[in-house]
């Protein structure tokens, strides 16, 4: 016979099943902790994220005092578990519940220093992003592997659905206006920018609104790789994205030659040698002439 399961255990099992009015009323009924964490670190309020659970949400932000909670292993808080939420309203209803509160955490990393907003964008979720944009997260943050929330955006995989392409390109759109120059050429650990990662993915829109934006195209690997070269290298790779990438490069280095010219011009010219005879000279013309006090000519009176 299966052991009883304590209310608080029976609590977080009603939240991946049970109806709305069902769980409200067991919370009301039962001796319930809303701040104790089950066995994994996870508070009721995560685990109701994790379940897409929106409806509850409201509820359970009024019951919760300890919104910092996170998984005990990968130190994963709410606002992770409602990045990873496809649910479009989890993120939005849960910022909106205690805005002031969840502000504290949208740029908290978990344990590889991932933030909600990389969550999101790796997981594709425009509607959770676009929450975490608007409340103030900074999409300029990197992980402990150098990974940007751009490079999340732009990068895509083979066993993502056919809408991906449409959500990564909404996503890069997004968080282009709060790139700072640095930010946009930012590199990982491997040397990989987010131009990198849109290449490898053949992320034809991203590739294009990257260079639109202004992205180096001279960056290299620490394999010495361009992203250029890495499309060139490609079979099949698309027409319109190679030509750009093609243009970019062009550009970048009549703009370094122009830059070197214009250093050349800039060059002090060596002022000429004076000889000693005429140095002596003027120093003993300097000898000669009396300080001049007043320059003005004289007054007749």
């Amino acid at each position: 016979m299966a052991p009883k399961l304590s209310p608080q255990a029976l609590a977080h099992r009603l939240l991946t099943f049970a109806d709305e009015a069902a769980i409200t009323k067991f919370l009301a009924e039962q001796p319930v902790a809303f701040d104790e964490p089950n066995e994994q670190g996870c508070t009721l309020l995560i685990t109701a994220c994790a379940f897409d659970r929106a409806e509850l949400l409201p509820f359970l932000v009024a019951k919760t005092t300890d919104y910092t909670a996170a998984t005990h292993g990968n130190l994963n808080n709410v606002l992770h578990f409602a990045a990873l939420s496809p649910h479009p309203t989890v993120m939005t209803t849960l910022l909106a519940a205690n805005p002031l509160a969840f502000s504290r955490l949208l740029n908290t990393g978990n344990a590889n220093g991932d933030t909600p907003l990389m969550v999101a964008c790796t997981a594709k979720h425009v509607d959770g992003a676009l929450a975490l944009l608007g409340s103030g997260a900074d999409p300029t943050v990197a992980n402990q592997s150098g990974i940007t929330a751009l490079m999340c955006a732009a990068r895509l995989d083979e066993t993502e659905p056919d809408t991906a392409e449409a959500s990564s390109r909404a996503l890069v759109t997004a968080l282009l206006p709060g790139m700072t120059a640095s930010a946009l050429d930012a590199v990982n650990s491997t040397g990989q920018s987010a131009l990198h990662f849109a290449v490898q993915s053949r992320n034809t829109a991203v590739i294009l609104a990257l260079l639109q934006a202004g992205v180096n195209v001279g960056l290299r690997t620490k394999d010495g790789y361009t992203a250029l070269e890495i499309a060139q290298a490609a079979p099949y790779f698309d027409a319109d994205a190679l030509l750009a990438m093609e243009a970019a490069w062009r550009a970048l280095e009549a703009q370094l030659e122009a830059d070197l010219l214009a250093l050349a011009n800039d060059e002090p010219t060596p002022a000429p040698k004076t000889s000693k005879k005429k140095k002596k000279a003027a120093k003993k013309g300097a000898r000669a002439t009396p300080a001049a006090i007043n320059v003005e000519p004289a007054t007749p009176i």
